[in-house]
């Protein structure tokens, strides 16, 4: 069996990888970073296309703020454009997909409004994306008894004992969840408060929750949203 060892860099690291080579002497990781470079002009234009301006300046804030893109949130942000990626019909090699999502994002969140130009092929990849989110008619409320499983689940999974809460229904998200932002001290500036605010929201957000889902919610307040059940 023939290898070769090459060097790869991510979000500012540098490690070196031993890949194996074909009867041609290119590995398989090699013929994909080719689809790679040819796919990129593409695949940046699609997701500046299909992320909401709202979640670009959100995701460039982070970006000042943490330039390697470390740490739980970005493990979901990562989750979200590979599978939007996926669903666009942009196919690589799991590990081919850890090295480029990042390095596409960042350029999609920056590329200037006049430079999202759409062909006919990112049409169609954007009409496959769209169609994949589509979600099935949803029943407005679950019975009482569904509620209280989960806040029971919820209890045991964060060892607490929750007052009541108020449950909110989503066709966007997977599962459910609690949710609550910290308390803060009255002498924290308005800016500080903003941002507090503004990173509550952003982390909702990633799990898939709009705009108009989110006004109503207080968010120093419980609140558990949960998967409406399909009819």
């Amino acid at each position: 069996m023939r290898w070769r060892k090459v060097i790869v860099k991510s979000r500012g690291f540098t490690e070196s990888v031993r890949i194996i080579l074909n009867r041609d002497g290119r590995s398989i990781f090699e013929k994909d970073m080719d689809r790679v470079r040819a796919d990129e002009e593409q695949a940046v234009i699609f997701l500046a296309r299909i992320i909401p301006k709202k979640a670009k300046v959100q995701i460039k804030n982070e970006i000042e703020v943490n330039p390697r893109l470390e740490g739980v949130k970005f493990i979901s942000l990562g989750l979200q454009t590979r599978n939007a990626l996926r669903a666009g019909g942009f196919f690589y090699l799991f590990e081919t997909m850890e090295l480029i999502w990042d390095s596409w994002l960042r350029k999609a969140v920056y590329l200037p409004e006049n430079k999202i130009i759409l062909t006919d092929s990112i049409k169609e990849r954007i009409k496959k994306y769209r169609a994949s989110v589509r979600r099935p008619p949803l029943r407005p409320k679950l019975d009482p008894s569904e509620v209280a499983s989960i806040k029971e689940r919820l209890e045991k999974r964060h060892n607490v004992k929750l007052p009541e809460v108020e449950v909110r229904y989503s066709d966007n998200i997977e599962g459910a969840f609690l949710t609550r932002a910290a308390k803060l001290s009255r002498y924290v500036s308005k800016e500080g408060r903003e941002k507090h605010e503004a990173d509550w929201k952003f982390r909702l957000e990633l799990k898939g929750l709009k705009d108009d889902e989110l006004k109503e919610v207080d968010l120093y307040e419980f609140t558990i949203f949960a998967r409406a059940l399909i009819r």
